[in-house]
């Protein structure tokens, strides 16, 4: 349905159908049909190793000419942000002893006061509409009722910072402090993510470039497979052309015999 070639396959025994040369060589001790069979079952299982092979080579196609390109600009854009956020903080930190933040319209010196006031304004929240609520440290606070987890309030600069609330008003104001404290960690992260995306990126280039490293062996079982398909052929060739002439010829026999014998009023059928 997608055009694509899932990597989905299996070999079956049972579907190994024996020829009628190859029955009788088997009868026989034809060491030849053992080989060949020996052969298709290597041969089976090499072909589905190198369709998983050149499977996993057009993912790293694909993965090199789209899917790292795509996720290195998201992060270096998403860093990029992180830094003017974290600009953006060093300006406006509060102090321990000087701190400020507006819900609304009001503006609150006292940590337990803007902590009441933010949980004054969720409890209006019955919708998973997001809604400005305020200010603090020069990021905008916005809001969302998260159904039964609760409330997620968003403080957004160049990028954007998610702090889960609870109950506890003097909680709340810690973790947004929390939130605000980790972005240079946030930042690491992000050049972690580059790295570490630019690195297999680098790998699949690589990967890409190699060969199927079976390949000299499968070319080598299919080309004694080929041999053997055609002795065998021969053989059975040899088979069809000489018997059915044989037993046609003593049936001929047989039967002039009988004839001759009814002539001459000599011959009886047997009891």
């Amino acid at each position: 349905m997608t055009s694509k070639l899932p990597g989905r396959s299996c070999e079956d025994v049972d579907e190994q159908a024996l020829s009628y040369a190859e029955v009788k060589a088997l009868a026989t001790g034809n060491p030849l049909i053992k080989e060949k069979m020996d052969l298709d079952v290597k041969v089976t299982k090499l072909k589905l190793i190198k369709a998983n092979f050149v499977s996993q080579r057009y993912r790293l196609e694909d993965n090199i000419l789209k899917a790292y390109p795509r996720a290195i600009s998201i992060q270096t854009e998403q860093k990029n942000a992180l830094i003017e956020d974290q600009k953006l903080f060093e300006s406006k930190r509060p102090s321990k002893d000087h701190f400020e933040m507006t819900i609304g319209n009001v503006f609150h010196t006292d940590k337990k006061e803007a902590g009441t006031a933010i949980l004054e304004v969720i409890k209006k929240l019955k919708d998973d509409k997001t809604r400005l609520i305020g200010q603090y440290a020069g990021f905008k606070m916005a809001a969302k009722y998260a159904g039964f987890d609760g409330v997620d309030l968003y403080l957004k600069n160049q990028a954007t910072h998610t702090v889960h609330l609870g109950t506890d008003p003097l909680g709340n104001i810690t973790r947004i402090g929390h939130v605000l404290e980790s972005i240079p960690e946030q930042i690491k992260k992000c050049e972690m993510n580059i790295q570490d995306t630019v690195e297999r990126l680098e790998n699949a280039r690589d990967e890409v470039k190699k060969p199927f490293p079976q390949e000299q062996e499968l070319n080598d079982y299919l080309l004694r497979l080929n041999e053997l398909n055609t002795i065998l052929s021969v053989e059975h060739s040899d088979h069809s052309q000489g018997t059915p002439d044989n037993e046609a010829t003593q049936a001929d026999h047989l039967e002039y015999m009988e004839m001759c014998a009814i002539d001459e009023g000599e011959w009886e059928p047997e009891q």
